[in-house]
């Protein structure tokens, strides 16, 4: 299983290379002249898309990253990161790893001010301490700076999406998609917000799509933990409950505790 993970990090880490051109150019970026760091952090931001990698988690990849060059704004705006996203799929928040993600964009902010990804970062954190204005003002913030950047949108689309602004978070949901056709979390969690909406005929073209790029990836990388679990969701809410729950006794199989 860490084989394929580190296989699919990999993969993954290639195509980052062209989405983080669209921030802005290299120079001034918080950037290191370590190779090793920044391949670290290439992996960690790979393994941002694949949740509940036991090993390989996106978190150690930046901390790794940090070790080898303390001075790296970008990896510590990666462990902020990579702890929002550990928390946005939870109920429980912890206050330590909250405390632990802001230290990590202070940090950053420190080394370079301005880099997009750490907005990005504030953003998501100030979203999961529940201040929803000082949230959105750190994402409107990151569109100004970079508005090519999809990890803008998408993180500020599950900012609304989670304090139930349906109607804002599915054209934020669209703009990723235009950005990032493949991100098959957006294409489920803008299907969400249009069926809320009413819109049914258009979610169920966005659930079909998900499904459709889910299937893809597994095709591919058969132990994807992360798209077996949203798979799981996105099939039963497309109305396909056997292979929704093919999906789950896949992911517990690969992951008991899962």
């Amino acid at each position: 299983v860490f084989a394929i993970q580190d296989e699919i990090a990999q993969q993954v880490t290639r195509a980052l290379q062209k989405s983080l051109m669209r921030a802005e150019p290299a120079v001034d970026r918080g950037g290191t002249s370590n190779s090793d760091a920044y391949e670290y952090y290439l992996r960690g931001r790979a393994l941002l898309r694949q949740h509940g990698a036991p090993r390989l988690s996106a978190r150690q990849m930046f901390l790794r990253s940090v070790r080898i060059d303390p001075d790296f704004a970008l990896a510590h705006a990666g462990v902020a990161a990579a702890i929002a996203d550990d928390l946005f799929w939870r109920q429980a928040k912890d206050p330590a790893e909250i405390a632990e993600a802001l230290a990590a964009v202070r940090r950053a902010e420190e080394l370079q001010p301005g880099l997009v990804e750490v907005m990005v970062a504030r953003g998501s954190l100030l979203s999961t301490k529940g201040r929803n204005d000082e949230a959105s003002a750190a994402f409107e913030a990151a569109i100004q700076r970079a508005p090519s950047y999809p990890d803008t949108y998408y993180w500020y689309a599950r900012h609304a999406f989670g304090a139930g602004e349906h109607a804002r978070a599915a054209p934020l949901f669209e703009r990723t998609i235009q950005l990032e056709p493949t991100n098959y979390t957006a294409w489920g969690l803008l299907g969400a917000c249009l069926i809320v909406m009413g819109e049914k005929e258009r979610a169920d073209e966005a659930q079909l799509r998900a499904v459709e790029l889910i299937d893809r990836q597994l095709e591919m990388y058969p132990d994807d933990i992360r798209a077996l679990h949203f798979g799981a969701s996105a099939n039963a809410v497309a109305g396909r409950r056997e292979r929704s729950l093919e999906l789950i006794q896949r992911a517990m199989t690969l992951q008991p505790d899962s």
